[in-house]
């Protein structure tokens, strides 16, 4: 452009000096603009320079600011985290004590349906009882004579119901096991038992679970000593064997052997010193000194000897025969004779037969239904317990508590 001016002005000026002037306000006018040029492109610089410090200012601030919300965001989330964890141990457990309480309502309705269930049953078991009680005294007229187990013919009535089975009513008592573990008697016990029980409608392999209950009645005696024997109290053993080596006979000698069979059967002691123990408390000499003639070596044979000893004791004399015949004799009718002679004859001969009578029973001679003591078998305690002192009754009833205690 500048050329272009310059150029003209040249072409339309003729003069060296109009050019030169026109030349230098050509340059003037360049100088200028070069000028103008170069400060605008310092201010440009500056303004640069003043972005970019600005930005890096924006930058820091932005960095900082994320850096803080970086902290405050992971601070926030832990205490979350932290919340959350507790909040869900409680859940826990309240879902545990939940299915604790759950569990217990399940037990507690459990019991109480079984508990439920078992009245029910023992409810229909006793209206099934009466009913049975009913038809057997209806069909009692129309009994079925089967086999026993010994091959006698006996009746066992018509079946009755029993825990839904139907069993017959046998008149014949089950088995009873007396306690001796032996081979031979237990193999026939059970074998009795079965035999018993098939009879009555029982079937071994499907009412296993029943026979047990009839089993009880035929061993209950001896499952009472074991019971006796596995829970009893610390001193107990002692105590009853005191008990057994102290006792002493003061009545009949069944019932003698009844109580010392039953204590040495809770003490177990060896058979010699049970056969001294059994000999020495015996109340009659003769007795004592017969079982000890024979030397037995166990005591059911010791015991046995003193049943025959007391059987021959119970046996009268022939005096006493002689007298028993004497009286029945004297208490002889007439004969229906009415003569005064024959009156006579018989009023002395009753007369004769009476002092004879008189002077036997003078004689001192024991009772013939106990043996102990010298007095009449009408006047005797045992045969006649109502006659017996009231003092002495309650002397005797104390003394038995303070031995079975």
């Amino acid at each position: 452009m500048t050329t272009r001016n310059t150029a003209r002005r040249v072409h339309h000026s003729d003069t060296a000096t109009a050019r030169h002037l026109m030349e230098l306000e050509d340059a003037l006018r360049g100088g200028n603009a070069y000028i103008d040029t170069t400060q605008g492109q310092d201010g440009s610089q500056q303004r640069l320079d003043q972005l970019e410090t600005g930005i890096a200012v924006l930058r820091q601030e932005f960095a900082a600011a994320l850096d803080s919300l970086r902290v405050e965001v992971t601070a926030e989330l832990t205490h979350m985290n932290s919340s959350l964890g507790t909040e869900l141990s409680e859940v826990k457990g309240h879902l545990a004590n939940l299915v604790q309480a759950l569990t217990n309502i399940s037990a507690t309705l459990n019991q109480t349906q079984s508990a439920q269930q078992l009245a029910n049953e023992a409810r229909e078991q006793g209206q099934l009882v009466t009913t049975q009680d009913q038809v057997s005294d209806v069909q009692q007229a129309h009994d079925v004579p089967m086999m026993a187990m010994d091959g006698t013919v006996g009746n066992f009535s018509s079946a009755t119901m029993t825990n839904g089975l139907r069993l017959r009513k046998m008149d014949v008592s089950p088995p009873t096991f007396d306690g001796l573990i032996d081979g031979i008697k237990l193999n026939s016990f059970i074998f009795q038992f079965e035999s018993y029980f098939q009879q009555k409608g029982y079937n071994l392999t499907q009412h296993d679970h029943l026979l047990p209950q009839e089993l009880n009645q035929c061993v209950r005696k001896n499952a009472l000593y074991e019971m006796v024997r596995e829970f009893r109290e610390p001193n107990f053993q002692a105590k009853v064997r005191s008990q057994l080596l102290e006792m002493k006979q003061t009545g009949a000698y069944h019932g003698y052997v009844n109580k010392f069979l039953e204590l040495q059967r809770v003490v177990g002691l060896d058979e010699l010193t049970s056969i001294n123990a059994f000999v020495n408390r015996l109340t009659t000499s003769h007795m004592r000194i017969a079982i000890q003639r024979k030397q037995l070596m166990t005591l059911t044979a010791a015991v046995q000897e003193g049943f025959l000893e007391w059987e021959l004791q119970d046996k009268p004399t022939p005096a006493a025969k002689g007298e028993t015949h004497l009286r029945s004799s004297s208490n002889k009718p007439s004969g229906g004779y009415h003569k005064c002679g024959f009156r006579k004859a018989v009023h002395h001969s009753n007369k004769s037969s009476a002092n004879t009578t008189t002077a036997a029973s003078s004689q001192k001679s024991p009772c013939k239904h106990c043996g102990r003591g010298f007095h009449s078998e009408d006047d005797c305690w045992i045969k006649h317990p109502q006659k017996h002192p009231p003092g002495l009754q309650q002397k005797q009833q104390l003394h038995k508590k303070n031995t079975l205690c």
